[in-house]
């Protein structure tokens, strides 16, 4: 829907252009065209300048509402002006009809949040104070531009695996920065603000499977795939229904997997053993306001006995009780003023929170102080998911899978892993590691 609107805002610019100029020149089809309906003459150079305007601003309005909204205004303008003096009902009154469909299509466009709408959205951002920690670029994905890397998990034998969220692609990544596409994903046409055609989070299971989130452009296909971390093989082990969007996903001890899905508010529950698919907590406090802007529930992470999920419209982090039994008990906002992504956890129980378009890492202590550890100074530009390090040598390493701007361009940034070392061991991933 994106695509239409944009490619009618374009068609209909031109189109506009062309006819606006037609006018100002005087060409003999329009003298022929005024003269039919009953036009003085001269209304053709106000119509046709405000034609022209209007086109401009369409075509410079493409991704800006404040352009489109100016746009739109004059198009309703010379609307009403070609209306009074009988353009709607000409013979040969094509261009007045086109104006009125340029209209709609810019209230269409303004009717779709704008990036700068997702920037907004988190009001009163608090990041907290910036000491950052020692960075290193690992390895770095220019050819892959541009590219949503939307998740990165560390293998206890020391590659890492990441996906490539608006390609459906799950890769293999080594320490020496050679890496290799493990599978592709039936993801289909990615959509930017609705957050389709997208492969998600990943996690990985005791046994070196790989369980992705996919919100695949065919319901079909929407759901938890289970991949090989071997050889690639990937089937579909959960369904989810044709409306929902699975971002994060994690497992817990039994090797249950916890997965939140930002557009219905809701925490699915899957078992490990069967795929079998509960409802395991829906909440308010996962919502969003808009649809088609930031998603509700994003990252999913489990510390002791709690399942805490990232809101990145709201910017809370939301704590959800996990009872004795394994049902959800009651829920609670942990932090407010993070525009969160995902997250991970030390052994302290501090958070390590990504803010995707705000280009940093925030620590939250279990007291609340929050800590700017890491920027774009150190290459972090777009994080999308954190890791830590599983082996002996690296656990107390972060992993930041950063996304080089896709959403928000970065002048001179790129897809990248950087390692952060935050001097504590991680809770790994699942707990048995």
């Amino acid at each position: 829907m994106d695509y239409v609107i944009s490619g009618l805002q374009l068609l209909v610019g031109l189109l506009l252009l062309v006819a606006g100029a037609a006018k100002l020149y005087g060409s003999e089809y329009y003298r022929y065209y005024l003269k039919d309906i009953g036009i003085w003459q001269g209304f053709r150079i106000p119509l046709g300048l405000l034609e022209i305007v209007g086109a401009c601003l369409l075509l410079a309005g493409l991704g800006s509402r404040i352009l489109t909204a100016a746009g739109a205004v004059i198009l309703l303008v010379a609307l009403l002006f070609a209306l009074v003096t009988k353009g709607f009902v000409a013979k040969r009154g094509w261009v007045t009809p086109l104006i009125f469909v340029a209209l709609c299509g810019s209230l269409l466009a303004l009717r779709q949040p704008t990036i700068d709408d997702i920037v907004k959205l988190t009001m009163n951002v608090e990041m907290g104070e910036v000491q950052t920690v020692p960075a290193k670029t690992l390895v770095s994905f220019p050819d892959d531009v541009p590219a949503l890397f939307e998740s990165i998990v560390a293998a206890p034998e020391g590659h890492f695996f990441v996906t490539i969220g608006n390609k459906g692609i799950i890769r293999r990544v080594e320490r020496d920065g050679s890496w290799k596409d493990l599978t592709q994903l039936p993801s289909g046409e990615y959509g930017v603000r609705r957050f389709e055609g997208v492969v998600g989070t990943l996690v990985l299971d005791p046994q070196g499977w790989l369980y992705a989130t996919l919100v695949a452009m065919d319901p079909a296909n929407r759901g938890v795939w289970r991949i090989s971390s071997k050889d690639g093989t990937a089937a579909l082990f959960a369904k989810l229904p044709a409306d929902s969007q699975p971002n994060g996903i994690t497992i817990d001890s039994a090797g249950d997997f916890y997965v939140a899905d930002s557009n219905l508010a809701t925490i699915w529950k899957i078992s490990g053993q069967t795929g079998e698919v509960i409802n395991w907590h829906q909440d308010d406090l996962f919502s969003r306001r808009i649809k088609d802007a930031a998603p509700g529930a994003n990252g999913v992470k489990i510390w002791e006995d709690g399942l805490y999920v990232t809101n990145s419209f709201t910017g809370n982090v939301i704590r959800v009780q996990i009872n004795t039994d394994g049902s959800a008990g009651a829920a609670s906002i942990v932090a407010q003023g993070l525009p969160s992504d995902d997250l991970a956890f030390d052994v302290n129980g501090a958070m390590y929170i990504t803010t995707h378009i705000f280009n940093t890492i925030v620590r939250v202590d279990p007291d609340g102080t929050k800590t700017v550890i890491a920027t774009a100074a150190e290459e972090v530009v777009g994080p999308t998911d954190v890791a830590f390090g599983v082996t002996a040598e690296d656990m107390n390493t972060l992993y930041v899978i950063n996304d080089g701007g896709f959403v928000l361009p970065f002048e001179g940034a790129v897809p990248n892993i950087v390692a952060l070392n935050v001097d504590v061991e991680g809770v790994p991933i699942p707990f048995s590691f």
